[in-house]
């Protein structure tokens, strides 16, 4: 396909190749469906490594105007279509450092023997379609489960079940956003599924810069009246990708910003591992406050198990807009569900969970010390910023060339032109700790090694 190919200019490559697709797209040399070439048969004919086409496709399937289907190959998106990035497998011999996965701790026997004694549901079950409804319990069981010293006691009306994180967010942003073009600020490296949502949405999002403690609140204010934007996405607790957690004082600082401006706060808890030293945002601004959880980090993501916890009073607003979206939770799904939480096998594969991260970040931290890697307890990801004579796509491409997956900052960061030098590897895909010291000999051996012409 000759339409496609590599501007001329100082950028990576694989930044420039993204903008000759999105300029293909745009003038009509690549029209909505047609197909993309192979990864390695473009690499080849660009004169790039296959690595470089994998990321520009999936940063523009992330952008939305590429999408894949599996088994098929990538195509160019419909307008006005969502699209979704592929399952993105490990090749053979790979090792995957990209995925904030959870261990396997023995959840498919636990689940199993939940399944199998689930109890006969009765005449009349699975003929009717499924309600939401404030109490039940599920919402009395997630209620139990997201209760405790960072959030306080929460009522099981404030709480309403969702098919994981992402969906958590995006019924969250539904009830929060309105008018034509709307809003929605978040620290200038975030989860990169939150510019999904937003695109979604066709809501903007702009990034706030932030130091040691957080986002600066001189920033969010100045740009929230800029703006007039309608929510702040944030995770006091664990920032993905940089593991930093926001201090007290900076909590009370972007709270009195956010009262001021009428500023909801979207707190994402999806990682759910670490306590937070002092109160919560929900804790201290109940009013405004809305909580993102899951149990796809610490128990399981194909339970596709979060909710959303509304401000005191208001999940009627959440469960109005989960049956408008999904009708409710499948009986089967929720029996399964409510057995997990009830039976404590949730909780008790959490500990395990835990404490296998617990034990890989243990084996490494000595070997990325003193590379400056920032690593928390039982934090499934680090963040690594790159020696001197590093940079890096050039770093990125060397990983590819010994078999390591690995998430840039350019991929997490919603300027890409002003990502840091620095990698988010996680020790949770892999599948044993084995595997783990592999692999980080590998990355070690890498940030040892910088190329000679980089260095100085």
């Amino acid at each position: 396909m000759g339409t496609i190919f590599l501007p001329e200019g100082s950028e990576p490559k694989y930044l420039r190749l993204l903008a000759g697709l999105r300029e293909a797209v745009a003038a009509g040399r690549l029209s909505p469906g047609d197909r993309l070439p192979p990864v390695r048969e473009l690499a080849f004919r660009l004169g790039v490594t296959p690595g470089t086409v994998a990321r520009s496709y999936r940063m523009a399937m992330d952008d939305g105007f590429l999408t894949a289907m599996q088994g098929s190959g990538t195509f160019v998106a419909e307008p006005g279509t969502e699209q979704r990035a592929p399952l993105d497998p490990t090749p053979p011999g790979w090792i995957n450092l990209r995925t904030a996965s959870v261990p396997d701790v023995g959840q498919a026997r636990i689940l199993t023997d939940l399944l199998r004694g689930l109890p006969d549901p009765g005449p009349g079950a699975y003929l009717h379609y499924p309600v939401i409804s404030g109490e039940t319990v599920l919402t009395r069981e997630l209620a139990r489960w997201f209760s405790g010293e960072d959030h306080g006691e929460i009522a099981p009306e404030d709480v309403t079940p969702t098919f994981g994180g992402q969906q958590a967010l995006v019924m969250a942003l539904t009830g929060l956003l309105y008018g034509p073009r709307p809003v929605v600020l978040s620290e200038e490296l975030t989860y990169q599924g939150i510019r999904s949502v937003c695109r979604m949405l066709r809501a903007e999002i702009r990034g706030l810069p932030v130091d040691a403690e957080g986002i600066l609140p001189e920033a969010f204010d100045r740009v929230a009246a800029e703006t007039g934007a309608q929510v702040l996405v944030t995770s006091a607790c664990v920032n993905n990708p940089t593991t930093r957690t926001t201090s007290r004082a900076r909590r009370e600082a972007l709270i009195a910003v956010a009262r001021a401006r009428h500023v909801a706060i979207l707190d994402d808890d999806c990682f759910g591992v670490v306590e937070l030293v002092g109160p919560s945002y929900r804790l201290m601004a109940p009013e405004i406050t809305w909580v993102a959880g899951t149990l796809t980090k610490t128990v399981s993501p194909e339970l596709r198990l979060g909710a959303i916890i509304a401000p005191p009073g208001r999940g009627a607003e959440m469960r109005a807009i989960a049956q408008q979206h999904f009708y409710g939770m499948p009986q089967p799904q929720t029996m399964l569900n409510e057995a997990l939480l009830a039976s404590g096998a949730a909780a008790e594969i959490k500990r395990k969970v835990r404490a296998e991260i617990a034990a890989r970040v243990q084996i490494a931290r000595p070997m990325l010390a003193r590379f400056g890697a920032a690593m928390r307890d039982p934090v499934p990801f680090f963040w690594l910023p790159l020696p001197r004579g590093w940079r890096l796509s050039t770093f990125v491409r060397a990983g590819e060339a010994e078999g390591l997956k690995m998430r840039a900052a350019d991929e997490l960061a919603l300027d890409a032109a002003r990502a840091p030098a620095a990698v988010r590897p996680t020790v949770s895909a892999v599948e044993s700790r084995e595997e783990l010291v592999e692999a980080l000999g590998r990355l070690v051996r890498l940030l040892e090694t910088p190329p000679v012409e980089d260095g100085a």
